[in-house]
């Protein structure tokens, strides 16, 4: 069925519309669709006019674009809303010691954030795993046992052999067993005081003491200065 819209003088071909704009299927605005409508009823055949059924479930495919419109308004608000909030957050943790579960520890000046495990039953050995960017053990320290509980660790940024190592990113492991070997169950991350914020496409991070952690990461907060003393 051909024709032109009398209102906007747009050629229509009801299975090659899409071709004659340019648009895609997802490209169709609601305006278009009742451009399309309206062009659709102007030129249909006199003699067999588009029925009843037809007519009013095409009004429904319509309000239901409509409606889908209004949604994803509705959720783009709702982002920036939240955005809005978690930027807000952010500056207030600003001085606060706060808890990241991140394995990441970024040596500089041959200092870098503590680190805090927690043990969820008691341990007959704790092995702590210092790794470069290659997954290499740069550093292994073997503690004894310890009972269930949390407990903090600072590398001096030296291997095992007790030499200085290069500024960088390492990861942390915690390994933990109990007498029989077996693995005991260990979270980890680092502890220290929020020194910056900083906004990158639209992800928020904080800055600690130089290191940039996403704020989605963050498992405590605590008010007051770190206990590291800074």
């Amino acid at each position: 069925m051909d024709g032109t819209s009398g209102v906007s003088g747009t050629s229509y071909d009801g299975t090659n519309y899409a071709q004659k704009t340019g648009k895609g299927a997802a490209g169709l605005s609601e305006q278009d669709f009742y451009t399309l409508l309206v062009a659709q009823m102007k030129s249909q055949n006199p003699l067999e006019p588009m029925s009843n059924e037809a007519y009013i479930a095409q009004l429904a495919q319509f309000s239901s674009l409509a409606q889908l419109g209004t949604i994803n308004e509705n959720l783009m608000y709702l982002q920036l809303y939240q955005a809005s909030l978690n930027n807000t957050l952010a500056v207030s943790l600003v001085g606060k010691e706060v808890k990241v579960g991140t394995s990441e520890l970024e040596l500089k000046g041959g200092q870098c954030n503590k680190v805090w495990y927690a043990l969820e039953s008691d341990a007959s050995e704790i092995k702590i795993l210092v790794k470069d960017a290659d997954g290499s053990v740069v550093r292994e320290e073997v503690l004894g046992a310890q009972e269930a509980g949390e407990y903090t660790v600072e590398w001096d940024g030296k291997d095992s052999q007790g030499n200085t190592v290069s500024d960088g990113t390492y990861r942390v492991e915690v390994i933990a067993t109990d007498e029989d070997g077996g693995s005991v169950s260990v979270t980890y991350g680092i502890r220290a005081r929020v020194t910056g914020i900083s906004f990158d496409e639209g992800i928020t991070y904080l800055l600690l003491n130089g290191q940039r952690v996403p704020l989605s990461e963050i498992t405590e907060i605590n008010e007051g200065e770190s206990s590291d003393g800074e």
